[in-house]
């Protein structure tokens, strides 16, 4: 069988959008940094916004949970806060639904801010709806319109700390909430004033969760080793790695 490259499936979101001629378009929607980051690792991209149905997964080799706004306070059996951006529910319900499909099959997961958020989640765990309450937060929010920088402390031996070392490493970051508890999975990072900033689970080859935005600094080790486990999920299935700079 000839070779091909893995597929990752990343999740969008539904929103009006305006560009070229058209004005608040009905739109499937991600940013492009997840697509160029993915595609530059290896592999190729199928965008899964809402509306979809169960089974989505079968043709893909990966699951990539992406940025965006607050997930439900219900779905960890709290209240919303007033600072609270929750997302459509039909979102929460899209990537719960994905996780959960991609878990059973095997995949390897990859969750960024939000989707990160979504893993801790689903596997028990709850958040800090607004971190400004009980920390000075400004090293973790946006910063003149993009992304802010800050140190993480990575944890030796972990997944991460094969791809980043165990050392202080510097992050982009934009985000008011965080994991408060994790449940199942093991905190493998966390910023100077304690925040946890990312998470795996031990009992899987490839879930990671990372509260930070990877994908804006072209991180390419983590989405390379991402896509590495991503072609080895079908061994029935020939996977052909392109080289990093095959699309740079």
């Amino acid at each position: 069988m000839s070779g091909r490259r893995p597929v990752v499936a990343i999740s969008g979101r539904r929103e009006n959008a305006s560009w070229g001629l058209w004005d608040r378009r009905d739109t499937a929607l991600l940013s492009w940094d997840y697509v160029h980051a993915v595609q530059h690792a290896g592999a190729d991209v199928a965008i899964l916004p809402p509306g979809g149905h169960s089974g989505q997964l079968t043709r893909f080799d990966g699951l990539i949970i992406a940025g965006g706004a607050d997930v439900g306070s219900r779905r960890y059996g709290e209240p919303p806060h007033p600072e609270a951006d929750p997302a459509p529910s039909i979102q929460d319900d899209l990537e719960f639904t994905l996780l959960a499909e991609a878990l059973a099959r095997g995949l390897p997961v990859l969750g960024i801010c939000r989707g990160m958020q979504i893993l801790t989640i689903a596997s028990g765990g709850t958040l800090i709806q607004h971190l400004p309450d009980q920390l000075d937060a400004a090293q973790h929010l946006e910063a003149d319109g993009d992304f802010g920088y800050h140190p993480v402390s990575i944890t030796a031996g972990s997944r991460l700390s094969s791809i980043y070392g165990s050392g202080p490493s510097i992050v982009r970051t934009m985000h008011h909430q965080a994991a408060a508890t994790t449940g199942s999975l093991l905190v493998t990072a966390r910023a100077d004033d304690g925040t946890i900033e990312a998470v795996e689970d031990p009992a899987r080859a490839f879930v990671v969760g990372v509260q930070w935005h990877p994908e804006v600094d072209n991180d390419e080790e983590l989405f390379r080793q991402f896509v590495i486990h991503a072609a080895s999920t079908h061994s029935s299935d020939s996977v052909a790695l392109s080289p990093l700079n095959e699309l740079a």
